[in-house]
């Protein structure tokens, strides 16, 4: 958490500065902390003042989630917190999102775990062709921000992307069509070659 904190500091001289944003530390127990307290799997701990009984610094704080004391069925989830426990304690046995956890970031967690099951292979043609989509977004952002430094409507890279991929346009062609300099189509059909 240290380190953490340490990153969060700005740089240089505006270091001085030390109101930084609430950081947690989330540990995800597969163990119960304490035999006697079974039926508690949530625990939201900060520093305390001991005198006083005070919250010391409420910018820090820790959650512990004991996976084996949450013993809720799927018609007992309440809260948000009781499907994030039943999602951590049922997903290695999960082959599909239940429709009751049917959100977003619950779609989201469940996609990343299923690459975090793929074989070495199958990873690394996985990010393979993550990167090749990253490279070819990023080719593409770059050309539209050329457009608007050039004055073209940002629009227009996706007609000349359309006109090239979809038409088969030359680059003369797309240039007159879509009223835009050649060089820019030329931009935009390297973006669409580097993409393959």
């Amino acid at each position: 958490m240290s380190r953490l904190i340490q990153r969060l500091l700005k740089k240089g001289k505006e270091s001085n500065n030390y109101e930084l944003p609430e950081v947690y530390f989330i540990g995800i127990l597969e163990f119960p902390m304490d035999a006697d307290e079974q039926g508690r799997y949530f625990h939201d701990i900060a520093f305390m003042e001991k005198t006083s009984g005070k919250v010391f610094y409420n910018k820090l704080g820790f959650k512990f989630l004991e996976i084996p004391n949450f013993v809720k069925d799927e018609g007992d989830l309440l809260t948000d917190t009781d499907k994030w426990m039943y999602l951590l304690k049922h997903m290695s046995t999960l082959d599909k999102v239940p429709t009751f956890l049917d959100k977003r970031v619950f779609q989201l967690i469940f996609k990343i775990s299923e690459v975090a099951k793929l074989r070495k292979e199958e990873r690394m043609a996985y990010e393979a062709s993550l990167k090749a989509k990253w490279d070819t977004q990023n080719a593409f952002d770059s050309v539209r921000r050329e457009a608007l430094r050039e004055g073209i409507n940002e629009g227009k890279a996706e007609v000349v992307k359309n006109l090239l991929l979809d038409f088969g346009f030359t680059d003369e062609q797309a240039a007159s069509a879509a009223a835009v300099p050649i060089g820019f189509v030329r931009k935009v059909r390297s973006a669409l070659q580097n993409q393959k």
